[in-house]
């Protein structure tokens, strides 16, 4: 079952946020090596085991994508997923991602709260995020896995993207996030959104009417929002192409993004 909403989602921004601070890390000296947990609650979750000899397997250690098959990761990622919203969320266990995934998860920084008139002094926030880089070789196609830790919650999240120029629709302002892969998608969303349905939850889409023309540059295209019952689980997914072919036909869309969030 699928309700439709025309509410807007601000969830996913900070994404990319989190994804640049950890690109301008992996060069800073010992970009590799973890800091200490800020508490003992993260630091069951953030102990990196094997991971730090990840980078020793590759070919090329200095470069910052890992060569997977990005169908191979998707379906890693999906299987994770369906272990989590099952109750084991052990399985996010950075020691556990690492193995699950084979490669290098480097540690960045959560996005900083920023300071508004009304609270200038925002509270910081805590936890830590993991990241793995990928790119299928020979191919455009990259993907992004991120996993972060807050004292109460944990989020966990796919990114797949085209590394190129964009989308050529000179309206469209996103690039490689909204071009889809056409025959190369790993996932499209009614393939989601049949796994979801099947795992007990209901999803509500997002953003399927296009917004006034002068709100035109807040629109993130369609997204979908899964849910089961009453439970502090939620899996989000937005979708490639252009925004008028998303809304035209959302199953049939390459799905952009995937990311879980749970907490206590």
């Amino acid at each position: 079952m699928i309700v439709q909403t025309l509410k807007g989602r601000e969830a996913m921004r900070s994404h990319l946020a989190v994804a640049l601070t950890v690109v301008a890390l992996l060069t800073a000296p010992g970009a590799h090596a973890a800091p200490p947990a800020e508490n003992d609650a993260l630091l069951q979750w953030s102990q990196p085991g094997d991971c730090g000899r990840q980078r020793v397997r590759k070919a090329d250690p200095s470069s910052v994508f890992d060569a997977v098959s990005i169908r191979e990761q998707t379906e890693r990622y999906l299987g994770l997923l369906s272990e989590v919203t099952a109750g084991n969320r052990t399985a996010l266990k950075l020691t556990h991602l690492c193995t699950a995934f084979g490669v290098d998860f480097v540690q960045g920084l959560l996005p900083p709260a920023r300071a508004e008139p009304w609270n200038p002094s925002p509270q910081q926030p805590i936890g830590q995020v993991f990241t793995a880089f990928t790119q299928e070789a020979g191919t455009p196609y990259q993907q992004r896995i991120e996993v972060t830790y807050r004292p109460g919650g944990l989020s966990f999240s796919l990114f797949t993207t085209v590394d190129g120029t964009g989308d050529s629709d000179a309206s469209d302002k996103h690039d490689s996030m909204q071009r889809d892969m056409g025959q190369h998608c790993p996932l499209r969303l009614s393939e989601l959104i049949q796994r979801m349905t099947r795992a007990g939850f209901v999803g509500e889409y997002t953003g399927l009417q296009a917004p006034d023309e002068e709100l035109a540059i807040f629109d993130d295209g369609v997204g979908i929002s899964f849910r089961r019952g009453n439970e502090k689980t939620v899996v989000d997914a937005t979708l490639q192409g252009r925004f008028v072919d998303q809304r035209a036909s959302p199953g049939t869309s390459c799905v952009a993004s995937i990311s879980l969030a749970t907490w206590d």
